[in-house]
């Protein structure tokens, strides 16, 4: 009986063990696996996203260029275009301004406007800067070399000064503008200078023509009075009483025009930019008139050498007038002039009163 018993024991023992076998086939069958422990799995490694290479950059960005028109807003659209790829967190273009004789702002990201209104940089000002004017990418990091520039920046802002890069745009042997950048993102493998060069290389062309070529053919005069604007005006009234032909008085808003201009060029200096009109509504004016730049939106025009006083004529004309020079406005633009209007001597026997009435 005792054999009998252990045998059946062993019998029930091995039974069991069949049952946990036939069940790890059952599970390996049906698919089902054990997790191994924790501490046997291995981390994955992260996979970094490679950016992309110089020559892919450089690229992308002179396609691109290939796209912009000579406008005289072009410049606007070359900054707008630098900022995005170059990842420029603060930047200017600088172009010359040809009766102050500085390098002065024409389209930044991210200064305030102390630092907008002191950057005006002259030709000259030091051998830095005579090494940018001869074609020279520089990039200055000394503290001695930065204290120079200090006049031209912000005290918070030249604080926080670590760098300064010059990129010349040099055409037909001249520096026609130059971008500054204080920070940036770094181009890929850190080769910035031979970037900087290529794509000013290809840009400087752009701004000749759209700058250079366009304007420097206007007669320019300075929109700053050299008298007092009631002495003008009371000259030009004794001397069209004189002539015999009236004196018009125009006073133009021309705010509206310029931010229908810089809706694809939101980096363009306001300021900047009502200049240039002024500058091509001057020229156009010289036989005739003056313009009178009065405050950031309205100008003056004082008319004395037409024979008829036909003032929704003239501005009529001067609109189709600027969309020979800007890209983005178009004939219907024009109406964006809004204008208030004066003749003498049949507005009034007083030329003083009628400028008061306008200003």
């Amino acid at each position: 009986m005792g054999l009998f018993k252990r045998a059946v024991s062993f019998k029930g023992g091995t039974a069991k063990r069949k049952g946990l076998l036939q069940k790890s086939r059952e599970l390996i069958a049906s698919g089902q696996k054990t997790e191994p422990p924790e501490t046997a799995v291995e981390p994955a490694a992260a996979q970094v996203e490679a950016g992309p290479s110089l020559q892919e950059q450089k690229n992308r960005i002179l396609q691109a260029l290939e796209g912009l028109q000579d406008g005289i807003e072009a410049p606007g659209e070359l900054f707008c275009l630098l900022v995005k790829e170059l990842k420029l967190a603060q930047a200017a273009l600088l172009l010359y301004d040809p009766l102050r004789m500085v390098f002065a702002p024409w389209a930044s990201v991210g200064y305030d406007t102390t630092t907008l209104r002191r950057v005006r940089i002259p030709l000259g000002y030091n051998q830095s800067f005579n090494r940018v004017a001869n074609g020279d990418v520089l990039t200055l990091k000394e503290k001695a070399a930065l204290e120079e520039f200090k006049p031209f920046f912000s005290s918070r802002e030249f604080s926080l000064l670590s760098e300064l890069i010059f990129v010349p745009f040099i055409s037909a042997g001249k520096l026609a503008a130059v971008l500054l950048i204080t920070r940036a993102g770094a181009p890929p493998n850190g080769e910035s200078e031979e970037l900087y060069r290529a794509l000013a290389a290809a840009s400087a062309p752009l701004i000749n023509r759209a700058r250079e070529e366009k304007l420097t053919r206007l007669k320019r005069e300075p929109l700053e009075a050299s008298e007092p604007l009631e002495d003008r005006v009371q000259a030009l009234a004794q001397k069209a009483q004189k002539d015999g032909r009236p004196l018009v008085l125009i006073k133009m808003a021309l705010d509206k025009i310029v931010e229908s201009i810089r809706v694809k060029n939101p980096y363009m200096d306001q300021f900047r930019l009502k200049e240039d009109i002024c500058v091509i509504l001057s020229s156009h004016l010289i036989d005739i008139g003056v313009l009178v730049s009065l405050d950031q939106k309205h100008v003056l025009l004082l008319i004395q050498g037409m024979e008829e006083a036909d003032p929704g004529l003239l501005v009529h004309h001067l609109g189709l007038t600027l969309t020979r020079y800007f890209r983005e406005l178009t004939p219907e633009h024009k109406s964006e002039f809004s204008e208030e209007t004066r003749v003498y001597p049949c507005d009034g026997a007083d030329a003083l009163k009628l400028l008061a009435e306008l200003a």
